[in-house]
């Protein structure tokens, strides 16, 4: 019998008590009545069938030192919404009270787990492999998925998301401890990265009314534990090689607090093992993204943190209500809430927890109809300063690229520069301002904010040209404004050689390229590519597009990555191709590729 109380309001696997060792005393232990906290997590917008836009989110609340769920029925809460379509400081609207439908319970979901293997963790491995199949276990029978990622010098999807539980088993199976540094952020970052590969096979469901968006809303989260600190997300220690590949993107903490999935902030649950570990650092993501940390001081109880963990996605109060028509975009949802305990377990009655903080989310508003002639969208996946592009030539493709996009005959051009950028290929948004405006184009330069562009900051252009030159885009209300702006008659261009997906995948970038993005080429064809470690040489195409004219068949040497991709089921028309010089029967992949929507 499991004798311990010094954990009463844990859930501990059978076996852990013969791993204690027994216990000590079966005297009760005296503790203090846990303190309960309330979170607000997973605020996201839904469509209706008949075009209403619905508004859910969680409030997870829990209790005592390792934070175990207290359920709906086990506590009470009072929530107030508002909205603000005029920036983070107002004017709010409130949402009715009474339009707002509680529900407890949750729908099947997703985890995505991060386990530190870099050698830190060499005396915790048997546990940490025992607990994390516990926590898979629990997701598969709730009817779930998980997926799993490695971290050490670099990080590595083991398994992508999957309800195969022997493929999982496997995966942690083959788990090594393997001295080195430790890549925690960039580990962080490819597990959303598996829940947003999923997510956007299930895009675009609509649903009948507020209750059914809420109750269908898949649960999801991230939870990564660490015994050491990050130190090699951004190659600080350990530049990527042939051992140590890495994926060619760096990451910041700030990276990780921007995590979506569909809209949705991802949850992050952290767990530190002693005191080696940043703790205030893991706690600040967590609290950022609606998640909890959790500070494990003695290796037993491992298995309860992780067995606390796979209650997160379940007993839980949901709340969603309509916005009024109309109301859709760039908003600021305020969400003030508070949960009180009813005692039965996670304090005295009446012990109560509560929040007051404003989110951004960008809505999606309905599509706009396709004018009579819509404007023309170009991906070019090229930083324009890595290519050994002679300057006319460069100019040549700018210019022409600008023109075949346009509606009307000298377009004005706004240049964005994505804020997401990370200082990579720093001149590249200049060089092609400057291209621009010597081929006689009038040309603006402007730096995404924050949150993404507005529809108003593209009035009076003719052209938007989005350049992120070495890094995925973050923000889905730029992507949303752009397709808008394409529909309505203007023309678009992405330009950069990750334009093919979106930080963390947060959505797809398919509907606005016409591309699948499979990888983001840092190897291809046996060969690394990125950062100047290989070249690629791409291909103009033969042909009559305006866009090439003058350069068909042309080739040049590309000295970085370049996303590999397939085309949609909606084909664009590719006017460039790659391949990895020197390999031979290396397979083409598109370069340049244009469509109208």
């Amino acid at each position: 019998m499991f004798c311990c109380t010094k954990y009463p309001y844990l859930f501990a696997i059978p076996f852990v008590a013969s791993l204690w060792g027994g216990c000590e005393s079966e005297t009760p232990i005296l503790t203090p009545e846990p303190e309960v906290a309330a979170t607000a997590q997973q605020l996201r917008a839904g469509a209706g069938q008949a075009g209403e836009v619905f508004l859910a989110l969680d409030v997870l609340a829990t209790h005592g030192k390792h934070q175990a769920v207290l359920g709906c029925g086990e506590s009470s809460l009072e929530l107030e919404l508002a909205y603000s379509r005029e920036g983070e400081e107002g004017p709010f609207v409130d949402l009715p009270s009474a339009a707002l439908q509680r529900s407890c319970g949750a729908a099947a979901g997703d985890f995505a787990l991060v386990v530190d293997n870099s050698g830190s963790e060499d005396g915790f491995l048997p546990e940490l492999t025992i607990s994390a199949r516990n926590v898979m276990d629990r997701v598969l029978a709730d009817g779930r998925r998980a997926s799993l990622v490695r971290v050490s010098t670099d990080a590595r999807v083991l398994s992508e998301l999957t309800d195969d539980r022997r493929g999982l088993g496997a995966a942690l199976d083959g788990m090594f401890v393997n001295d080195g540094w430790t890549a925690l952020y960039d580990g962080i970052r490819m597990a959303n990265e598996t829940l947003g590969r999923a997510a956007q096979a299930q895009a675009g469901t609509r649903y009948p009314d507020a209750a059914s968006f809420c109750t269908a809303s898949a649960k999801l989260g991230v939870v990564a534990i660490t015994d050491g600190r990050e130190n090699n997300s951004s190659h600080q220690k350990y530049a990527s090689n042939d051992r140590y590949p890495g994926d060619g993107l760096d990451t910041e903490l700030s990276d990780l607090k921007k995590l979506e999935v569909a809209g949705i902030t991802t949850p992050i649950y952290t767990i530190g093992l002693g005191d080696q570990v940043a703790h205030d650092t893991l706690a600040d993501l967590s609290e950022h993204t609606g998640g909890r940390h959790m500070r494990i001081d003695d290796r037993n109880d491992i298995f309860n943190a992780f067995d606390v963990i796979g209650d997160y996605a379940q007993a839980r109060h949901q709340v969603c209500t309509e916005l009024p028509a109309g109301v859709c975009g760039p908003l600021h949802v305020r969400v003030r809430h508070s949960v009180a305990s009813h005692g039965r377990r996670g304090g005295a009655p009446g012990t109560s927890a509560s929040g007051d903080r404003t989110y951004y989310m960008n809505v999606p508003c309905a599509e706009p109809p396709a004018t009579a002639r819509p404007g023309g969208v170009a991906t070019m996946l090229l930083a324009m300063t890595a290519a050994d592009i002679p300057w006319p030539t460069a100019m040549r493709l700018a210019s022409q690229t600008a023109e075949w996009v346009s509606t009307v005959s000298a377009p004005r051009i706004l240049v964005v520069s994505d804020d997401n950028h990370h200082n990579e290929h720093r001149g590249d948004v200049d060089f092609v301002a400057l291209a621009l405006a010597e081929a006689g184009f009038e040309v603006t330069v402007l730096g995404e904010p924050e949150h993404g562009l507005e529809a108003a900051q593209v009035d009076g252009y003719d052209v938007v040209w989005l350049s992120n030159p070495g890094y995925p885009v973050d923000d889905a209300a730029t992507v949303d404004v752009l397709l808008a702006f394409a529909r309505s008659g203007g023309g678009v261009v992405f330009q950069g050689d990750d334009m093919s997906w979106s930080h963390g995948h947060a959505f797809s970038m398919t509907p606005a390229t016409g591309l699948v993005h499979m990888s983001n080429g840092t190897s291809y064809c046996g060969r690394r590519t990125d950062n100047g470690s290989g070249a690629y040489t791409v291909v103009m195409a033969e042909g009559e597009h305006p866009i090439v004219a003058g350069m068909e068949g042309l080739t040049f040497a590309y000295r970085d990555d370049i996303d590999t991709v397939r085309l949609s089921d909606a084909p664009p028309e590719v006017l460039a191709w790659a391949t990895v010089s020197g390999v031979a029967g290396c397979a083409d992949k598109p370069v340049i590729a244009v469509h109208r929507l």
